[in-house]
């Protein structure tokens, strides 16, 4: 798996959570929308990774949030991916980690923020 993979993995089931509303009422149709229309808080997590859990056949998932205008806090998680593609990501968040002498969490919060400029340099929808 390359790094291209996973971030076409990770924007791919990103995009699955939309459309969603903020309890406040603002719609999100789309990711772009919702990385245009948020900011990033906290960091970037893998629970399993944070476990040393890397071969779990019950994977907690991943999970990044972000704050809404109002100022709610709004969470894209990895709940949805398919368990052989959870399994894949979590492999290569340890190998790569490890190769570049960096902690998971660092790791991911690279990966997020290379998913909003790929989303954010594609051109908008309709």
């Amino acid at each position: 798996m390359t790094e291209d993979d996973v971030l076409d993995t990770l924007q791919r089931y990103a995009s699955e959570h939309f459309p969603r509303t903020c309890g406040c009422g603002r719609r999100y149709p789309t990711l772009r929308a919702y990385i245009e229309s948020t900011v990033p808080t906290g960091s970037a997590t893998s629970y399993d990774a944070e476990l040393g859990d890397w071969d779990t056949t019950r994977p907690i998932g991943a999970i990044v949030l972000s704050n809404c205008r109002c100022g709610s806090t709004l969470a894209l998680s990895t709940e949805h991916v398919p368990l052989d593609q959870q399994l894949a990501l979590l492999r290569w968040f340890r190998a790569e980690s490890e190769a570049r002498g960096v902690t998971v969490t660092a790791l991911l919060e690279s990966l997020r923020a290379r998913v909003r400029q790929r989303v954010l340099a594609e051109p908008p929808a309709g």
